[in-house]
């Protein structure tokens, strides 16, 4: 994928995009399974030819969530050729190198980087993620991260870079939480406190 229809490929663009449709398929929305496949070998090709750790760490990042996508019912083909999709096939199980290579040079990463390593490492059972987390911790600014002009020159992302060091703690659960009170159809009770619109009634 790339910024638009006529671009060239972008691993930025690709890896959002495999994010988004492994994130819709992990929550039970259909997918086209050829689509998703194919998305991940391809930014698996574009991830080993990445000379930018701080970037490789957003490529893996994604390249390790999107495997438990794989095995999502959600998941349907719209071609008869997608079970002997070799590259596909490859990109199922072939982050692990890129991990280590990115793990091993993890004292030089940025905080948002640090952060997407560390929740990558959780996602593969990688033991090293302590370590991470520890760095990632001592890494803080205050009450939060921050990582001056990431990906892009114009690009302050402070804001996503505390979101990603909070978000398996916080995100992952609250999702689990959600699913169990659709599932089992439980009753909610919603509070509105409209003490600072006091006068404007």
């Amino acid at each position: 994928w790339g910024w638009f229809e006529q671009d060239a490929e972008d691993p930025f663009m690709t890896a959002c995009a495999v994010d988004g449709l492994s994130e819709c398929a992990r929550l039970g929305f259909r997918v086209d399974e050829v689509a998703l496949r194919r998305g991940r070998a391809r930014l698996l090709a574009m991830a080993g030819a990445e000379q930018d750790s701080n970037r490789l760490a957003h490529e893996v990042y994604v390249l390790v969530r999107s495997r438990s996508a794989l095995d999502s019912p959600a998941l349907e083909s719209t071609a008869p050729s997608a079970a002997s999709d070799k590259p596909a096939e490859q990109a199922a199980d072939g982050d692990g190198p890129l991990l280590d290579r990115l793990i091993a040079s993890s004292e030089g990463l940025s905080s948002c980087a640090l952060a997407l390593t560390a929740l990558a490492a959780h996602h593969a059972g990688r033991p090293e993620v302590r370590s991470l987390a520890a760095n990632l911790a001592s890494a803080i600014s205050g009450d939060h991260w921050t990582t001056p002009n990431w990906y892009y020159k114009w690009d302050d992302v402070s804001i996503e870079t505390t979101a990603y060091a909070i978000r398996d703690r916080l995100i992952e659960r609250w999702m689990k939480t959600m699913r169990t009170y659709y599932r089992t159809d439980a009753k909610r009770v919603y509070y509105l406190s409209l003490e600072f619109l006091t006068g404007r009634l």
